[in-house]
């Protein structure tokens, strides 16, 4: 487990009170619980978006969110958890978080889930790439992996197949901008919390998103708002089950088990919208998930032997 793992279970504090519990079984399961609940998350919030402004949906899911938060700082001990110390760390890392948030959650409004989450996961082969900017090595055999990655997103992608859109290609810039998001935590996670983190993401999303929504505002149905708020409570719970899941197991262990929210997002998509994912999505969301496990294996090996 690297130290951000470690930072994450002990309060996202460096130097925190380490709680950490080995029960490799216990962890396996919180991270597919957690997986599963994000996935539930993005499918509500599809159901409004077809109907309602993105910048809508996402204020108000903003707002169920809170109480979450709410629950977290209270348990890791209060607000001074959640305190940052530099402004201009937070805006680059929440900036890039909210921008890949809303391309997100608009391509669920045009392409079906299952689609959208297999592209999404090109994020870590991102960070990969980009990671050469920052200073980082990055070997010959994770360049492989990168590669096969991306040529896995073209097979999901299919340009030249007749249903091709182009707007399948917002998930990959919202992937690109998680990327972004996810290298400039690397950095500032040294001297701000994972609590303060996600508070001020979550503020910006909110901030961001409440002009845009109140020019475009429509009606929303009891039915609306019972899925945000559904949205909302599975956004927590997953964000508790997969920090926790972190405490009872070894990021090398648990971190693989994220992709079963392909496996969901394809189920959900098939049983509420029809959507059947055709051989060449399948064979390629196969190809991101092996070089994204490829890739985190070398990082895992401190890519001692790269070459």
């Amino acid at each position: 487990m690297n130290r951000y793992d470690r930072d994450e279970v002990a309060g996202g504090v460096p130097g925190g009170q380490d709680r950490r519990v080995n029960k490799p079984v216990t962890g396996i399961l919180l991270m597919l619980a957690g997986s599963t609940f994000i996935t539930f998350n993005d499918a509500a919030t599809k159901f409004v978006v077809t109907d309602h402004a993105v910048s809508q949906a996402l204020f108000i899911r903003s707002v169920f969110s809170l109480a979450a938060i709410v629950f977290l700082v209270h348990r890791e001990g209060g607000w001074k958890a959640a305190r940052w110390n530099s402004l201009s760390a937070q805006l680059i890392c929440g900036v890039p978080l909210v921008a890949s948030v809303f391309l997100f959650i608009w391509s669920l409004s045009f392409i079906p889930i299952a689609i959208a989450t297999i592209i999404f996961y090109l994020s870590p082969l991102f960070v990969t790439a980009l990671a050469p900017l920052l200073g980082e090595r990055v070997g010959w055999r994770r360049w492989g992996a990168v590669l096969l990655g991306f040529a896995g997103a073209v097979l999901v992608i299919e340009p030249t197949g007749g249903g091709f859109t182009w707007m399948y290609l917002v998930p990959v810039l919202a992937a690109l901008t998680l990327a972004m998001r996810d290298l400039a935590a690397r950095r500032i996670v040294a001297g701000e919390t994972s609590l303060s983190i996600l508070i001020f993401s979550t503020f910006a999303l909110m901030v961001t998103t409440l002009p845009p929504a109140i020019a475009q505002w429509t009606p929303f149905s009891a039915l609306d708002y019972g899925l945000l708020a559904f949205s909302g409570l599975c956004f927590g719970v997953s964000l508790f089950l997969l920090t926790e899941a972190f405490r009872y197991a070894d990021a090398s262990l648990v971190s693989p088990v994220k992709y079963s929210g392909v496996v969901v997002a394809a189920a959900l998509g098939y049983a509420i919208w029809g959507d059947v994912p055709s051989l060449s999505a399948l064979f390629g969301a196969a190809l991101i998930i092996a070089s994204v496990l490829v890739i985190m294996r070398r990082e895992q090996a401190g890519s001692a032997g790269d070459a």
